[in-house]
């Protein structure tokens, strides 16, 4: 190794005044041939991979690739942008603005739309969440809501009362009982297009023989609570909330 080094001394050695690209490979690469582990190989810049490089000029006379990210993301998705929300996470925004709200008018729909935000809109999904967070406000009980809910739950608890035979003190009825007045809630805050998410869509249509979409609310609902809904009794409840359109399904 020795005489390499000094073959390559005397080949290189009037060149002293502009070093090249051998004394790179002597002095960091050479190493990497060597079994003396004095000097641990190190990755250099010219290891790179990338398309387009713009060559600079080191100390030691090397021209290497840039530290330009031939990658970089335009300015549009630049990092600083705001992360995309879950839909979970659009209704946690939504629900405290239907909780707190002192009217349901078209101030709190615009702050709605808002947390909304422009790229999204109601989805199955979306609404199954804010009914879940809405079971949460019922069950934490009125006094955590504002006039507008409260409003809405009076309504929707005797409608309930009077359409559905949940007895009040058995225990496997209430979170039946809760649910649908949820869903009612939901309703009268928002409008009757919200059932369509929810699966209620066939009850506001007739009110016998509905059939409810596998898998929605309105399935789980019916098939877990059957014993305590009397036929007819969803349409006519919804109705009760002035979610039917009368003109549409005429007077059953």
């Amino acid at each position: 190794m020795e005489a390499l080094l000094s073959m390559l001394a005397c080949i290189f050695g009037g060149r002293r005044a502009a070093p090249s690209k051998y004394d790179y490979l002597i002095n960091e690469k050479m190493p990497l041939y060597s079994d003396n582990p004095r000097v641990p190989y190190q990755s250099d810049k010219m290891m790179c991979y990338g398309t387009t490089t713009t060559a600079k000029s080191t100390p030691r006379g090397l021209a290497i690739a840039s530290e330009v990210d031939d990658f970089e993301l335009d300015s549009e998705y630049d990092s600083d942008a705001p992360p995309i929300k879950t839909e979970e996470e659009i209704a946690d925004d939504i629900v405290p603005l239907l909780r707190r709200a002192r009217r349901n008018d078209e101030r709190l729909q615009r702050q709605i739309l808002s947390a909304l935000g422009e790229d999204t809109t109601w989805t199955r999904k979306l609404a199954e969440h804010c009914l879940d967070n809405i079971i949460e406000c019922v069950e934490q009980g009125r006094n955590h809501m504002g006039d507008a809910m409260c409003e809405a739950l009076d309504k929707a608890t005797d409608a309930a009362d009077d359409e559905f035979a949940f007895p009040r003190r058995h225990p496997e009825s209430v979170d039946g009982f809760i649910a649908i007045v949820a869903v009612g809630i939901l309703a009268q805050m928002q409008g009757a297009w919200v059932l369509e998410f929810l699966g209620f869509g066939e009850a506001i249509r007739q009110e016998e023989g509905a059939v409810y979409r596998k898998g929605s609310v309105a399935s789980w609902w019916t098939r877990e609570y059957g014993d305590y809904i009397p036929m007819g009794s969803v349409y006519k409840y919804l109705r009760a909330l002035d979610m039917v359109d009368e003109e549409e399904t005429g007077d059953l």
